[in-house]
């Protein structure tokens, strides 16, 4: 592991600490502290501040294993209390703007990639913000 030296933060030390959990406990994650998790993630920085990212909780159980399965048998994702998918969300910016009477080209790659990008520090976001209540997760 990296020393942190004379800038040993709180933050840098949690960064430093960081490690995949796929072994939970089966005890359910309270609403506030998948909100404040969720929240974290979405103050990350993206691109041209498009928010093209959306977030599922789920919990039920079935559908966590129908998940786990589609995702390559990741029995982590049945396993754990609650998976939150992490989506690159392109018609959530169409949605608003048709709401709001604009017109909004999409067709271009770039979008793609910037809503794949931002979903990930989104992600990052949300992972730090997990583990600094100490919550164990993985993506």
């Amino acid at each position: 592991m990296t020393t942190t030296g004379t800038y040993g933060t709180p933050t840098i030390e949690q960064i430093n600490r960081h490690a995949s959990v796929r072994n939970y406990k089966p005890d359910p994650v309270p609403r506030a502290m998948v909100e404040a998790v969720v929240a974290a993630g979405q103050r990350a920085s993206t691109s041209s501040n498009l928010q093209m990212t959306s977030v599922v909780a789920v919990t039920d159980p079935d559908t966590r294993k129908t998940l786990a399965h589609l995702c390559g048998n990741q029995a982590h994702i049945a396993q754990a209390p609650i998976f939150l998918a992490w989506c690159a969300d392109l018609a959530r910016l169409d949605r608003i703007c048709e709401a709001r009477n604009y017109t909004h080209v999409a067709e271009y790659v770039e979008n793609f990639l910037l809503s794949a990008v931002d979903t990930a520090i989104m992600m990052q976001n949300a992972a730090l913000a997990a583990e600094s209540l100490g919550l164990g997760m993985c993506y």
